[in-house]
């Protein structure tokens, strides 16, 4: 719960490094996702975004030993987002940005759906949104952004 506390603190704080928050994201996923995985191109990628993640100096102090293709891990992390949008609030974009969270949780999504061979729900991304009450209109938007910043990166 530490990172949940200093992202308590910068709220407060109106602290808006956006560096500093994105750290704190990554080690409260940390908590949650599997960094490895029985299919080797997964796995490679898991290992990238955990390098990644530890040169921008994430602290990785707790690692999930599940299995990544299990999934239990979607559930863990959903409440976890909606857990933690209830004590932020989605209106406070720099604690709680929301177009940054979908973006790295689709991209661990689309990893789930790799490894279990497209049979996965492809949906608990925009669920656990809309169930931790970010408005439909906001993610329609957000979700629109990335679209486009997927497509001009093509």
């Amino acid at each position: 719960k530490m990172w949940d506390e200093c992202l308590s603190i910068l709220k407060e704080e109106v602290h808006r490094d956006t560096a500093e928050i994105d750290l704190l994201w990554h080690a409260i996923f940390l908590r949650h996702v599997p960094l490895s995985s029985v299919v080797p191109e997964v796995h490679e990628q898991l290992q990238r975004i955990r390098q990644a993640w530890e040169r921008m100096g994430v602290p990785i102090d707790r690692v999930s030993m599940d299995s990544f293709e299990a999934g239990h891990w979607v559930a863990q992390l959903g409440a976890e987002v909606q857990r933690l949008n209830h004590l932020y609030d989605a209106e406070v974009d720099f604690v709680f940005p929301v177009r940054n969270l979908c973006f790295e949780l689709e991209e661990l999504s689309g990893l789930l759906s790799q490894a279990r061979g497209w049979d996965s729900n492809v949906d608990w991304v925009v669920d656990a949104m809309r169930a931790s009450g970010v408005p439909f209109d906001k993610l329609y938007s957000e979700y629109s952004v990335l679209v486009r910043i997927e497509s001009s990166s093509r």
